[in-house]
């Protein structure tokens, strides 16, 4: 795994303003529609297209670059795993757990115990 979440988001893409909006503000509450209207598209537009050329929807670039972000923080600190799934943009810690087994079939403590060896 790398220890560089920017590496999830394919190079020389055409969706490289969407990829931005994420990477800024992947910590905090961000929707299909708030990137949409930053980049004067509409979400059904936003939606095929990137579906389309990505096979993945904004919702799901979203959680895989939070998850990126926590793995990396699950490797280089011993941040409570309750913190890290707060900081990079989870508001529930449940969710944070079942969308991390959805990326890596494991939990997050094990995940890193497992990394760490």
């Amino acid at each position: 795994m790398s220890k560089n979440p920017d590496l999830i988001f394919p190079s020389n893409s055409k969706f490289q303003s969407v990829f931005e909006i994420i990477k800024s503000n992947y910590h905090q509450s961000i929707s299909l529609k708030y990137i949409a209207e930053k980049l004067s598209y509409s979400p059904a537009y936003l939606t095929t297209e990137l579906k389309k050329h990505t096979g993945k929807t904004i919702n799901s670039w979203i959680n895989e670059y939070r998850i990126a972000v926590a793995c990396k923080e699950l490797l280089e600190t011993d941040k409570l795993i309750e913190i890290i799934a707060n900081e990079v943009g989870y508001q529930s810690t449940d969710y944070f757990f079942r969308q991390f087994r959805r990326h890596h079939s494991t939990t997050p403590h094990v995940w890193r115990k497992q990394q760490r060896k």
